[in-house]
């Protein structure tokens, strides 16, 4: 989480996250969207067969921004 580096120069980020030992998996699935608060870091899972052509895979990040009357959303 952000919180936990935010007193780190963004140079030591690197070095923190090796000492993370624990991982929450959140595994994705047809036709549903994870939304997130963007204060969390997270990282795409590997794919054991990725680069062969049975498993391919594309994500797409989004971001939302709330404006006075509405939100805008970016892809």
């Amino acid at each position: 989480h952000y919180r936990d580096v935010q007193d780190l120069g963004i140079s030591r980020w690197a070095a923190k996250t090796k000492t993370v030992t624990e991982f929450t998996r959140r595994p994705h699935k047809l036709g549903q969207i994870i939304v997130q608060d963007g204060m969390r870091f997270h990282r795409i899972g590997a794919l054991p067969r990725l680069g062969t052509n049975e498993d391919m895979r594309i994500t797409l990040q989004g971001f939302v921004v709330r404006q006075k009357n509405h939100w805008e959303i970016y892809w």
